[in-house]
């Protein structure tokens, strides 16, 4: 009987760290992602000597395309001359992606066509979370940063 109750309580302990770790552990993932796009995205506009963009992807569409109306939950794809580089579909489950711009384009030497925020974080997240979030930066010279934050 003491041994069950033990358990109990370690299972009480262990299982909401459990849950923490895998949201934290998705929220990683899906940030590298767009990240590794971002970079993709750059170094073939420089190698290719064309704007290359990064573009929230119509997940309801036959064949991968850019869509203004999509959610970037959905996936995001990197684009050169209506040729697709790379299509990258998420399990969005529990984390929400906003940003105020629907691509992030990338001229010729690397630069970008503007500034961008893309923050990507825990659907749930109670206010103060530390680490729950992360807003990833795309600055005019073309170099895109991760910063953690708290919802």
């Amino acid at each position: 009987m003491v041994t069950l109750a033990v358990l109990a309580i370690a299972l009480a302990i262990a299982i909401p760290s459990y849950q923490g770790l895998t949201r934290s552990a998705r929220l990683t993932t899906v940030s590298n992602e767009l990240v590794s796009s971002l970079a993709l995205a750059r170094s073939e506009a420089v190698r290719r000597g064309k704007t290359v963009k990064v573009c929230k992807a119509d997940a309801n569409a036959s064949t991968p395309v850019c869509s203004a109306t999509a959610d970037w939950a959905q996936g995001w794809l990197v684009e050169v001359g209506g040729t697709v580089l790379r299509t990258v579909q998420i399990n969005s489950t529990g984390i929400t992606i906003s940003s105020a711009v629907d691509e992030v384009v990338f001229n010729p030497n690397g630069s970008s066509s503007g500034a961008a925020t893309i923050t990507v974080s825990i659907a749930d997240c109670v206010s103060g979370e530390s680490n729950a979030k992360r807003e990833i930066s795309v600055s005019g010279t073309g170099r895109a940063s991760v910063g953690k934050g708290s919802c």
